[in-house]
């Protein structure tokens, strides 16, 4: 398959991420994310985008970083990068991801993941208190 054909397969097959903004328990916020297709049916494929936090619910202020760095939960791959507020996270191949956020102090953070498109996804707040 060429790469144009790769690329329009990807553009094609995720259109948006709904994002689960779990309760804090134990100073640990746990969010899940699922790849939606056009169809707002589940993607099932495994991509690797960019990610980065931000302050604001538009995605246009880098984050503050938490007290620890934020961790993979129990489906996909995180590497961080830029003390923690940014990186590269891995989907599962059924679509699926999700990152623990472990701070003991108090903030509002919202994980934003950038698309194949170039649009931004991004969470309800994070705020642990």
């Amino acid at each position: 398959m060429s790469k144009s054909k790769i690329g329009a397969t990807l553009l094609s097959s995720v259109d948006s991420i709904t994002f689960t903004v779990g309760a804090e328990a134990a100073n640990t916020i746990n969010v899940a994310l699922q790849l939606v297709d056009a169809d707002s049916a589940d993607a099932a494929v495994a991509l690797n985008l960019p990610w980065y936090l931000s302050t604001d619910a538009a995605g246009q202020t880098i984050g503050v970083a938490h007290s620890s760095a934020p961790a993979i939960g129990t489906d996909g791959l995180l590497v961080t990068e830029l003390a923690f507020l940014s990186g590269r996270l891995t989907f599962e191949a059924d679509g699926d991801a999700d990152i623990d956020f472990l701070d003991t102090g108090t903030g509002t953070v919202y994980l934003c993941v950038v698309l194949p498109t170039g649009e931004l996804a991004i969470s309800g707040a994070i705020t642990h208190v």
